[in-house]
């Protein structure tokens, strides 16, 4: 049986907030966008390993930082948490499997990681202002 991705996935994202909020609390240093070998090692692992994703601890080990810099340091770099970057690469894999008429909705949802076809609708109006279905059918029609 297929593991949940979306639960760690999930786990994720909380973490991501609580260390964004404790970066927030520290206003010490003068914020700096950084350009590390180590951030960019981040962004790939995220990419690559979307079918697995990674706690925000796991991926600081992985890194050599601790999370809090880590969080920090994403966000300056990419505009975003690592949170919000894995959601981000989640509905576009989704928005990918729509334009395939072979899989129903509910099966979008699955593959590309969601906890259900409505978390996946959630997230892609969102990110998109359309519905999956809304997607798809923009996809379908002939130019």
């Amino acid at each position: 049986m297929r593991s949940q991705p979306w639960r760690a996935a999930s786990s994720l994202c909380v973490e991501s907030a609580v260390l964004d909020l404790l970066a927030a609390l520290d206003q010490t240093r003068p914020a700096k966008v950084e350009r590390t070998p180590w951030l960019e090692r981040i962004r790939d692992r995220l990419e690559d390993g979307a079918d697995t994703p990674a706690t925000l601890s796991e991926l600081s080990r992985l890194a050599g930082v601790h999370p809090v810099h880590l969080a920090r340091a994403f966000r300056r770099r990419f505009g975003c948490s690592v949170g919000a970057y894995a959601r981000r690469l989640q509905v576009g894999k989704a928005m990918i499997l729509l334009e395939d008429a072979a899989f129903d909705l509910s099966r979008v949802a699955y593959e590309a990681g969601f906890a259900d076809q409505s978390h996946m609708t959630r997230l892609v109006r969102a990110q998109t202002g359309l519905t999956p279905g809304a997607w798809r059918r923009r996809m379908r029609r002939p130019s």
